[in-house]
């Protein structure tokens, strides 16, 4: 099972909202504008999956 889902088996609200937002843009044309966008989708997906990751013993 991934690390982006709980005991529920379901990702967190937050990532589920930030995959929608990010398969919505790669339905734009590619374009500068989009690129950057993408790139603060991604910086939200990392911020949002990072309390979902448990370091290593």
């Amino acid at each position: 099972m991934s690390h982006f889902f709980g005991p529920d088996g379901r990702a967190p609200h937050a990532l589920v909202e930030v995959n929608d937002r990010i398969r919505h843009l790669m339905t734009k044309p590619a374009t500068t504008e989009r690129a950057e966008e993408y790139r603060e989708l991604l910086s939200l997906w990392a911020e949002a999956s990072r309390d979902e990751f448990e370091r290593a013993a």
